[in-house]
């Protein structure tokens, strides 16, 4: 007996053709089939059964019932013709997702096995077309973006200046379903746990929630928590062995145990240099650097501890000894476990928590890859399954957003990436995020966990809340770049939309974090050499603008702040406010009669231009000020990369009158410290004798980026070649050296990179041509990004679409 899954059919009605035609790829609650045959017609009243397997080990058995039964139940029915059976298998709407293994069996007419088949494997996703299931979405534009649609916009930039970033999703390439079941197969709870983590994965909400966690994972301080460790830290080379804080909270008797415990002890010391032995009454730490995979002296001193205490009548409580593993190096050996009286002591790899992306904000990227220079999530989900389940260096917000989506889209679950412009990281739950600077106007706040970042970039899942009350069902903001942790886990939401509207702090999960983000007030103060603060603004309408994400009808920015926000000064936005505990205050005083504006240009990358500040008297009298006007280059999360000019200026304002003061800011000035988001932060700040209250304005501007141009030539046509010309003039009046093209298309061409062709001289054109044949018909997209030593994140895409060979003249 053999089985075909029928892929073709199958996958083609269960709409996952785009992924594979060789698997079978179906969706809970909608039936499939599945053809048995036979050499010879089957005996009579033989039966058949099947069995099904799901999990890593096979953890889950599932007996399908060969009658009709309830929706909660596995069932099929047959029909017979000739010496094939035609099985028609359904399966309930509410089963857990995964990789099955199936298997027939021929049953004798008293149930003994007579024959049965190969196992064969078949992949089983949420389905958003079935009624039943708690991801449904009852509208198929919706569905045609949210799941099917493998190109997307990232949205970045400031509130006031929107721009887009085409991103590749992929979902439907090649192993990326695979890979997102292995991301669930390392998740802390599947490790863990197989079995629990396997039959919970019936639920979007916990699989959701498991996938934000993993996209960029923080489970290190976890694995600290026991109290007696062995710990074996590995170099790169030779070298110093550095100090080691484990963040394991405090022991009994920690004050006096070492000093105690270490005068009774002296016998018990390591042999080399390079190791140690950190002993406490009831805890003992053994640190070994092992340098060019040489293990021998670390184990020794393993051995030697051992040894001591059963010479001294001690014993080593090897259930709850971990050994943690600590490798930088990005080639990593296999460790071979300790043994410790012929107990294997469990391994902990502290570097591998087996999240996909690691985040980066330092600009120090020469291990990795740049941010900025994503411009798809198959290239990173690849890496990570390449490296053996080991983070891809580096992402950030936008990166793991587009991530999560991809991985969620291919799951079966409704999803679209968001931006929150001005979005606020409020720690402490105050709804307050405090800047502090000092009367220079160099900023005090650094290291501060609260700030406002210029946009951040989330996703939106579709699903039933059946944990919540009524009326939470729907979008659910999930964080796949987690701030604090939640349910001691690094991770944020799902938390419903309408929670957040509605100030219902309360709701699980991170309803709280996620409404401060959209609802934070912003507080400027300035500190004293003393060390006293005076409020110099308060703003309640900065945080939480524009939010965006991609519409459904093309290629431009469908603004959801309204799902978010009640309109501003309603009376609903103010019951709101009071249920959350946001109280709306103003600054103490009456306005004075200077005003503080600050104007600019779009602003380009590499060109010089002006911001003009103008200062509005509208009082009765001539008003003597101060000024100060500083440019910093910034990141979109607001760390300073470096001040790049700063002015100050003793003026006169006649009454009803305005002065300008115009500052030049030049390419020589702004361009050897500007981040690579290319963003620079202008504040002013207006001191008055004539009122008490010091005013302060601030802008952030974006540097608009060159254009990178992108044609392709040639008949799209399945598997027919085509030409991509790409081309890029150098706008900056410098030299750029080690120029990469980065190009990849879902259903184009898998992720690829072309050198420049040399140095590129100001002003000067560089050409490249990429040749490649599309794998898969459709609206498709090649996307580009460009950077070399001082030019990033320079993009271009061509649309195209491609026709199946099939339909071909």
């Amino acid at each position: 007996m053999g089985v075909d899954l029928r892929c073709q059919v199958n996958n083609h009605a269960h709409r996952t053709g785009e992924m594979d035609l060789e698997r079978l790829l179906v969706r809970r609650g909608q039936p499939f089939s599945l053809a048995l045959q036979c050499s010879t017609p089957l005996p009579p009243k033989h039966k058949l059964a099947m069995i099904l397997h799901l999990g890593k080990e096979g953890e889950v058995v599932v007996k399908v019932l060969d009658a009709r039964a309830g929706r909660d139940k596995w069932w099929f029915r047959q029909q017979k013709a000739q010496n094939e059976v035609l099985l028609t298998v359904h399966s309930p709407a509410d089963t857990p997702v995964g990789i099955y293994s199936v298997t027939l069996l021929l049953l004798s007419p008293d149930g003994h096995i007579l024959e049965q088949t190969t196992p064969e494997t078949f992949y089983l996703l949420f389905n958003p077309w079935c009624k039943a299931d708690s991801v449904y979405l009852p509208d198929e534009e919706l569905l045609e973006e949210y799941i099917l649609n493998e190109n997307g916009l990232l949205y970045q930039g400031s509130w006031d200046q929107i721009s887009s970033l085409s991103w590749n999703f992929g979902q439907f390439e090649q192993d990326v379903v695979d890979i997102c079941f292995e991301i669930l197969n390392n998740s802390p709870a599947a490790l863990k746990n197989p079995e629990i983590d396997t039959a919970n994965r019936a639920d979007p909400v916990y699989v959701s929630r498991t996938i934000t966690a993993m996209v960029r994972n923080g489970q290190m301080k976890q694995t600290l928590s026991y109290r007696t460790v062995l710990l074996a830290q590995t170099g790169i080379c030779s070298g110093i062995l550095p100090m080691v804080v484990l963040n394991t909270g405090a022991h009994q008797g920690c004050v006096l145990s070492p000093l105690l415990y270490s005068l009774f002890t002296q016998d018990c010391t390591a042999r080399h240099d390079y190791n140690t032995i950190i002993k406490f009454a009831d805890d003992t730490t053994v640190v070994g650097l092992i340098t060019d995979n040489d293990e021998t002296a670390y184990r020794e001193v393993v051995r030697d501890l051992a040894v001591w205490c059963q010479d001294n009548k001690l014993s080593l409580n090897v259930i709850k000894t971990k050994e943690i593993i600590v490798d930088c190096r990005r080639k990593r050996t296999k460790h071979t476990p300790i043994l410790i009286d012929g107990a294997v002591v469990e391994q902990v790899n502290a570097n591998d928590d087996r999240g996909v992306v690691l985040g980066r904000w330092d600009g120090k990227y020469d291990d990795g890859v740049s941010p900025t220079r994503w411009t798809g999530s198959v290239a990173i989900l690849r890496r990570w399954r390449e490296a053996g389940a080991q983070r891809v260096r580096y992402g950030q917000c936008w990166v793991f957003s587009g991530v999560a989506c991809t991985v969620l889209r291919c799951l079966g679950i409704p999803t679209r990436p968001v931006t929150n412009y001005t979005s606020a990281h409020d720690t402490d739950g105050n709804l307050n995020v405090d800047y502090l600077y000092d009367e220079q106007l160099k900023s005090v706040s650094e290291g501060r966990k609260d700030m406002i970042w210029n946009y951040h970039c989330w996703v939106e899942s579709w699903m039933d809340r059946e944990d919540l009350p009524k009326g939470y069902d729907g979008w659910q903001a999930l964080d796949p770049t987690p701030q604090e942790r939640s349910d001691g886990v690094y991770c944020c939401g799902p938390c419903p939309v309408k929670a957040v509207r509605d100030g219902d702090v309360g709701m699980k999960y991170d309803a709280a974090f996620v409404f401060s983000e959209v609802n934070a007030d912003l507080v400027t103060w300035i500190v004293y050499p003393d060390g006293q603060r005076s409020q110099v603004s308060l703003n309640q309408k900065t945080v939480g603008r524009n939010i965006s994400t991609k519409s459904v009808y093309g290629d431009y920015r469908e603004d959801i702040t309204k799902h978010y926000k009640y309109p501003e000064g309603s009376v609903k936005e103010r019951e709101v406010y009071e249920k959350a505990g946001r109280r709306v205050t103003q600054l103490n005083g009456a306005p004075g009669q200077l005003e503080l504006k600050i104007k600019h240009a779009q602003a380009i990358l590499g060109t010089d231009f002006d911001v003009i500040v103008e200062v509005h008297n509208v009082g009765g009298e001539d008003t003597p000020a101060q000024l100060t006007v500083t440019s910093n280059a910034v990141t979109y999360n607001s760390l300073h990369r470096g001040e790049c000019q700063r002015r100050t200026a003793s003026l006169t304002v006649p009454a009803q009158k305005a002065h300008k003061e115009v500052m030049r800011l030049r390419y020589d000035h702004y361009g050897a410290c500007v981040s690579e988001h290319n963003l620079i932060r202008v504040t002013a700040l207006l001191q008055a004798s004539s009122q008490p209250d010091v005013i302060l304005q601030e802008v952030n501007i974006p540097l608009s980026m060159p254009q990178l141009h992108v044609k392709v030539v040639g008949d799209a046509v399945v598997s027919q070649k085509l030409i991509a010309h790409i081309s890029f003039t150098n706008p900056l009046p410098i030299t750029l050296r080690g120029g990469v093209f980065t190009v990849e298309g879902a259903g184009l061409t898998a992720p690829r990179e072309l050198q420049a062709p040399g140095n590129i001289g100001p002003g000067e054109d560089v050409k490249v041509k990429l040749s490649f044949k599309p794998t898969r018909a459709g609206l498709r997209k090649l996307m580009v990004d460009f950077d070399a030593d001082r030019l990033r994140d320079v993009k271009g895409i061509a649309t195209l679409i491609v026709r199946d060979r099939l339909t071909v003249n």
